[in-house]
């Protein structure tokens, strides 16, 4: 299968550039690379380092990888992390899991033993 290459860089809030590839179907376009990357991006920020996206530009076409093509066919795009990607792929089960009360309890708990109140 072949398919467009999306070269892309976002910066952390930390100045760390990442890299990575947005892959499409012949006949994507920019637009739709650059809302991929942003999604890949909220993925892999973590709430206290947020990532900015810097580019997503057209770069090549070429003959896709087995587990490319079975990803583009199955979700429309695939992304490939080249340099600098936290976290690339949490699963909704883990995302879900974040998300949860009795997840977000344990976390305020020890944001709090992290930051104690200053004493009266």
């Amino acid at each position: 299968m072949e398919i467009e290459v999306y070269d892309t860089y976002a910066t952390s809030e930390k100045g760390i550039k990442i890299h990575f590839d947005v892959m499409l179907p012949i006949g994507g376009n920019e637009g739709n690379a650059s809302s991929y990357a942003q999604d890949f991006i909220k993925r892999i920020a973590e709430s206290t380092d947020s990532i900015k996206l810097d580019s997503c530009k057209f770069c090549h076409t070429e003959e896709a990888k087995t587990n490319v093509s079975e990803k583009v066919v199955k979700d429309g795009y695939c992304i490939v992390p080249i340099e600098n990607c936290p976290n690339p792929y949490r699963s909704e089960e883990h995302t879900s899991e974040l998300q949860s009360q009795a997840y977000l309890v344990c976390r305020l708990l020890l944001e709090k033993k992290k930051h104690p109140p200053p004493p009266p």
